[in-house]
């Protein structure tokens, strides 16, 4: 069991991470159109009773049926920001880059099947659980000059 490797604070945090994907795409939802709300939890729950992988922690979140940490319940958009970017960095440091692949491969599925429930774009969500780039590294990341 992946989660072992955890704190309970920190399996708290990680396992509710596919609600803080929802967190992040119902709070940024400026329409309120009636029914939204609704169409993106069936969304939610489908995905994740379809999903399938052979990943130890994907597993261990899939099978966990523990009540959300009250702080997922009605967070703001920035607050959900910030729980994914804690949340990719306790996976990469106490599990590693292929869990860390894995998770990010799992909520952007989740994000584009949400945001496809309410016909909004997921674009711009992978790089929420992305972990910044070495300083050391400057060259690859340097935005390029215009022409």
């Amino acid at each position: 069991m992946a989660k072992e490797k955890l704190t309970a604070a920190e399996w708290e945090l990680v396992k509710d991470a596919p609600l803080w994907v929802n967190a992040v795409l119902w709070a940024g939802d400026k329409k309120g159109m009636a029914g939204t709300e609704k169409r993106e939890a069936e969304a939610l729950e489908k995905t994740l009773k379809s999903y399938r992988t052979t990943n130890a922690l994907i597993q261990d979140i899939l099978n966990d049926d523990s009540e959300p940490a009250d702080k997922v319940k009605k967070p703001t958009k920035a607050e959900a920001e910030v729980a994914l970017g804690r949340i990719a960095s306790i996976v990469e440091s106490k599990m590693g880059a292929d869990d860390l692949d894995a998770m990010n491969e799992f909520l952007l599925l989740v994000g584009r099947n949400v945001a496809a429930a309410a016909s909004e774009n997921a674009l711009g969500l992978g790089c929420l659980l992305y972990t910044s780039p070495s300083p050391r590294d400057r060259t690859r990341y340097r935005m390029p000059s215009s022409a």
